[in-house]
């Protein structure tokens, strides 16, 4: 009875909480783990630069008394560190608490079908609406613009590739592509480590297969790629790529096109951008520079840093700027390659000497120093509002975009109008274009890509960062059945932006369009998302540890609203007629991942529900 779910819940939360609290995680285990990590280092730096050199301060430096004791401050870093993270003791908690909110995830899902079923009937004597007839013109001419573009019998519908299963985002992906066009194949990919990911068991998912290399190895990587595309008879690649694998699947895709054009043609849709490409939207400073020297759009400055003394130079030259009255000159430092560790840092220059001594220290004990063959970056920081961009790229030009407010770590998404952030994306987009013929190297051809960016003080929006894959924000049509035709047919090659803004502004359409509704909330295609794991988190970490917690704060208050909310707000992951993988994503592929945290020992941070993953430290 609902008293001893009651009291079977609370005796598990006490329990796992206690073994999740700061109290009792495994400390001495992550700290093992970064001594190991800093004297490889060390040795490794010793070898390459000799005894006569300083490994933090640089090449021809003398050795200063701070550098004497670089070992025991390593030493110090890594026990302020290591406390940040949990161990394997934490991970049998979080396992745990996973196993017992498993009868509210069920009442969760079983309350969502519930509530589309009453939606449903209540909507059924209003299909005769002005909205509802403007949302099926719309659709109506989405369809056709799709039939147009496909040109492809039904019995030869395409086969398509998605690498990167275990994303919540594949999800939307699938949902998206089945129902824009039905008779399309999904072929889902992944590596061992997520062979258990909720999207395999997804019904829009046709087959699901395992790659045993990592997209580190490029070379087995695209072998194993190649096989299955053939096995297959894969006709479109689309990678959701891991941050790191985004250049390893365009190296597989290319490798694909060559081998299509050896045998019988059946590859036609490389839904990515080349490895060139890749390499400088990727790389931080090549796609600033790119902006303001290339493309002529407003872009922060840059400079690389690939060593400790180029960083110790700049905040010496800032420091300097400083002191002349010159303002607006600090910098944020970033590491180009993605960074779970630091990339939440945002240390900033100028400072003094010393504590810019000490965080290159930590970098160096963490394992993530700056070097010619990993630089960092230092950028101008920018004080505003935080936004994220997704763009689909079709035959060069936007056909879809959507504009969220951000934030660092970014779980929540909602669309919304931001004229000068579209107009930048739209301008990039048709620059690079532009930039076509006089270099072929930057086609942007059929892609998608994700932007950050900040709006400053001034009124101006710079770009913060690309990134050369599919956005999490993308799942806001996945919440809706006209918003998932909107987003497939989008990824099929249909031009939704342009159709729907020529909808948005014909006269019938302006007549139900209010001052603040912008003409995606006007036709109901997409809905605010959040993920119901990561808010039940939020809330449990709140109340048994207080605000100082790996998932953030929240109240139960705010849980219950979001939970019972269904007109504006929806789980990211939760399609009711496909509620299998979003249960699977979060009871299965989580506590798995987690057990074999256990066995392979590695400190790690949070549960991050949005990608499905531990976030580990020098993880993925």
């Amino acid at each position: 009875d609902l008293s001893t779910l009651i009291a079977y819940a609370s005796t598990n939360f006490w329990l796992a909480t206690t073994v999740c609290g700061p109290g009792l995680v495994d400390r001495s285990q992550g700290l093992a783990m970064l001594h190991r990590k800093e004297d490889a280092i060390t040795k490794k730096q010793q070898g390459s630069m000799g005894a006569s050199q300083n490994p933090v301060i640089g090449k021809g430096v003398k050795d200063s008394p701070s550098s004497d004791s670089s070992k025991e401050s390593g030493k110090s870093t890594c026990k302020e560190t290591s406390s940040e993270y949990y161990g394997r003791v934490a991970a049998v908690g979080h396992i745990i608490l996973l196993a017992t909110i498993m009868p509210f995830t069920l009442c969760f899902i079983f309350m969502k079908k519930l509530q589309k079923l009453v939606a449903c009937c209540a909507s059924t004597g209003a299909d005769e609406t002005t909205a509802n007839k403007q949302r099926a013109l719309l659709l109506e001419e989405i369809r056709r613009a799709f039939v147009v573009e496909q040109k492809a019998d039904p019995s030869e519908a395409p086969t398509i590739m998605i690498v990167g299963a275990h994303y919540g985002k594949t999800l939307s992906v699938m949902r998206a592509l089945k129902t824009a066009n039905p008779h399309c194949r999904i072929i889902l990919i992944d590596e061992e480590k997520y062979a258990m990911c909720g999207a395999r068991y997804s019904k829009y998912c046709d087959v699901f297969e395992v790659v045993h290399s990592k997209p580190s190895n490029t070379r087995l990587y695209t072998a194993e790629l190649l096989k299955l595309m053939k096995r297959h008879n894969v006709t479109g690649f689309m990678p959701v790529s891991q941050p790191e694998a985004s250049r390893n699947d365009a190296v597989a895709m290319e490798a694909m096109q060559s081998a299509d054009q050896l045998v019988e043609p059946g590859f036609n849709h490389a839904y990515h951008v080349s490895s060139q490409v890749c390499s400088i939207l990727d790389d931080k400073f090549q796609f600033c520079k790119l902006c303001t020297d290339t493309l002529d759009l407003p872009a922060p400055r840059v400079e690389l840093l690939d060593c400790d003394n180029k960083a110790m130079q700049l905040n010496y030259e800032l420091l300097e700027s400083a002191k002349k009255g010159k303002e607006g000159h600090q910098m944020i430092i970033k590491n180009l390659s993605y960074d779970c560790l630091h990339r939440l840092d945002l240390f900033t220059l100028p400072c003094a000497p010393q504590d810019l001594q000490e965080y290159l220290k930590k970098l160096k004990s963490d394992g993530n120093m700056m070097s010619e063959e990993y630089p960092w970056i230092a950028q101008t920081k920018l004080v505003g509002a935080e936004y994220s961009a997704a763009v689909i790229v079709r035959k060069g030009e936007t056909a879809l975009l959507t504009v969220t407010p951000s934030s660092a770590s970014q779980l929540d998404f909602q669309h919304i109008d931001h004229p000068a952030i579209e107009n930048w994306v739209r301008n990039f987009v048709k620059n690079m274009k532009m930039q076509l013929e006089k270099n072929p190297q930057l086609a942007l051809k059929d892609c998608q890509l994700c932007f950050d960016f900040i709006e400053h003080e001034n009124g101006e929006v710079y770009p913060l960062e690309c990134n050369t894959r599919i956005h999490s924000q993308l799942s806001i049509f996945g919440s809706t059945d006209a918003g998932r035709k909107f987003l497939g047919s989008a990824f099929f090659g249909v031009n939704v932006d342009k159709i729907l803004k020529n909808h948005a502004s014909s006269p019938v359409g302006s007549q139900t369009c209010s001052e603040n509704e912008n003409a995606v909330q006007k036709f109901q295609l997409a809905r605010s998302t959040f993920h119901y794991g990561n808010e039940l988190f939020k809330t449990i970490f709140t109340v048994m540890l207080g605000p100082k917690n790996s998932y953030g704060t929240s109240s139960v208050g705010q849980f219950v609203k979001k939970v019972l909310a269904e007109q504006s707000l929806y789980d990211a992951d939760l399609d009711v007629e496909d509620w299998l993988p979003f249960f699977v994503k979060l009871h299965v592929q989580l506590p798995m991942l987690l057990a074999k945290n256990i066995v392979a020992g590695n400190p790690w941070k949070k549960l991050d529900f949005c990608i499905g993953k531990v976030v580990e430290l020098h993880g993925e």
